[in-house]
């Protein structure tokens, strides 16, 4: 599995073995417990016997005679270290993938936010700005095909994005190879040629929309993009009306080549200052909007890893609680022989 994770697999579907592969990881090394134990014992004596004097002799030599119980405590504590540390550094590492992959695929260089519903004459208007490539609504939600019967990345839905027809071009990281963006009105839909080729479409499709509705949608353009480009483009109006909010706030903005983006983004404060309601950001506000689904979405993995350390700290004393109980009548002599709080390990020790 971890072959396949590193050597075949990319893209969204690489934690779907990177995952299995973690948990088989630690689930090995537990099986192991008991050489890894010995491996520990006997590596580590020497230090515990200069460090301990006495009571780290005795320790050694429990840990020697007893391997099958010191394994028994082993096991969960490897358990523990091996899938937390895996699942954090696999979420972190998908994490800052999956922002590469946004980030290189956010073609905008500038944001204007709406408190109200965008108005397209608006979009006309900065689509007109001297230093501007292209301007386009924005409206994201996610989906999936259902006719024809499709699976998506890791089955969590395709990314759906809104657009403004005129302005796909300059606002998406896509190149068109059938049909055109400026096409999408209405019920239409621009999809990877890959994705058509494995469903077999070229008329329409059948969506469950987010809002658990379904639409039928004419295949209007087709295109390639870059890996990792998940994303089904959709006319901006048509999205909105299955999103909670109803419609688009937001506009994407593509600075001409050989323009600053500091120059685009102080062209559209001045354009729209004298409009009340508009804010004109970076693109950084989508990455930070991004990295906060992040954060939210990593509250699962953390409780699972809580949830995970509590079972091995059960599992420890558990065991622990039941060796010291079946070695009850080995204490007995100890105490006999003169074991005292004080000096339980010299006593111990002579009994040895």
């Amino acid at each position: 599995m971890t072959i396949v994770t590193t050597a075949v697999v990319s893209g969204p579907l690489t934690p779907a073995t990177a995952a299995p592969a973690v948990i088989l990881l630690a689930i090995g090394f537990a099986v192991l417990a008991p050489v890894l134990t010995k491996v520990t014992t006997f590596a580590v004596r020497w230090p515990v016997r200069a460090l301990g004097g006495v009571t780290g002799q005795l320790a050694v030599l429990n840990a020697r005679g007893r391997g099958g119980r010191m394994a028994a405590v082993l096991g969960p504590v490897i358990l523990l270290t091996a899938v937390s540390t895996g699942m954090l550094h696999l979420q972190t590492t998908n994490d800052e993938a999956d922002r590469q992959d946004f980030a290189g695929n956010l073609v905008a260089d500038a944001v204007v936010t709406t408190q109200d519903r965008v108005d397209p004459d608006l979009v006309d208007l900065i689509d007109d700005l001297p230093h501007t490539a292209g301007a386009s609504e924005y409206v994201n939600s996610v989906g999936f095909v259902e006719e024809p019967a499709d699976s998506s990345p890791a089955n969590e839905g395709w990314t759906l994005q809104g657009v403004t027809a005129e302005g796909a071009d300059a606002t998406t990281p896509v190149q068109v190879t059938a049909g055109r963006l400026a096409d999408l009105h209405d019920d239409t839909i621009a999809i990877g040629n890959r994705h058509a080729e494995s469903l077999g479409v070229g008329g329409t499709i059948t969506l469950r929309m987010g809002d658990n509705t379904t639409l039928d949608v004419r295949v209007a353009a087709l295109f390639s993009a870059p890996d990792g480009y998940d994303t089904l483009l959709l006319p901006a109006d048509t999205l909105a009306a299955h999103t909670t909010e109803a419609r688009a706030t937001r506009i994407l903005v593509k600075a001409d080549e050989g323009t600053d983006p500091g120059r685009l983004v102080a062209d559209l404060t001045e354009m729209t200052s004298a409009q009340g309601g508009l804010t004109v950001t970076g693109r950084d506000v989508l990455l930070r909007e991004f990295d906060e689904q992040n954060t939210t979405a990593n509250f699962a993995i953390y409780l699972v890893v809580v949830v995970i350390a509590g079972y091995a700290a059960i599992t420890v004393i558990n065991t622990l609680v039941s060796t010291t109980t079946a070695r009850r009548r080995e204490f007995g002599p100890q105490r006999l022989s003169g074991s005292t709080r004080g000096r339980p390990a010299e006593a111990a020790l002579a009994v040895e």
